[in-house]
């Protein structure tokens, strides 16, 4: 009895887990051949064709929500280097990101990225992010026990520095506030 009273509560958990609530969006692993037509094709070409994921080995899909709209993310693994890719429920590829390390990073965004934290800790794991045919690198980075975000183009040019404050709402329940910090491009 206590035996099966443990595998529900495990049950129940794992359940739990697999409806992860993430920014008030509900988000659930699925199975390819659950994932809409479009979005089966679009990861089926990119395992096939793209130049940055051939021979890509599916790890998993998460389906979720994003500002209203059904995005499909999954973790793909190539030649022992995992990706993200995250595909719109139509099909649209929008983007593919892996994590590379501070000392990979072309030396022109390497400069700006020093260069704009200003001596801050930055973690480890830099985001490199191709969305619309456009590289650009994310970085975050701690500056006077604040957190921010900096992307980069990949020619080393400085897009955006976003702070992010935790705040909570009338429930009590913490969510996060960007907000973008004014940078110099020098």
């Amino acid at each position: 009895m206590l035996r099966c009273m443990g595998m529900a509560v495990a049950l129940a958990f794992a359940v739990l887990a697999n409806s992860v609530q993430a920014g008030g969006e509900k988000e659930r692993e699925v199975k390819l051949t659950s994932c809409p037509p479009a979005v089966q094709k679009t990861l089926k070409d990119q395992a096939k064709g793209s130049k940055i994921l051939k021979g890509c080995k599916i790890l998993e899909i998460v389906k979720k929500k994003e500002d209203g709209k059904t995005i499909y993310e999954s973790e793909v693994l190539v030649k022992g280097k995992k990706y993200d890719i995250e595909i719109a429920a139509t099909g649209k590829l929008m983007s593919i990101s892996t994590k590379v390390k501070l000392s990979a990073l072309p030396k022109s965004v390497r400069k700006t990225l020093m260069k704009v934290a200003k001596g801050g800790e930055i973690e480890r794991g830099i985001e490199k992010e191709v969305q619309n045919g456009k590289t650009v690198y994310e970085a975050k980075v701690e500056i006077n026990e604040r957190d921010y975000e900096i992307v980069i183009s990949k020619d080393g040019k400085f897009i955006k520095k976003v702070r992010a404050e935790e705040e909570e709402d009338e429930e009590g329940n913490s969510q996060q506030e960007e907000k973008e910090e004014e940078g110099e491009n020098d």
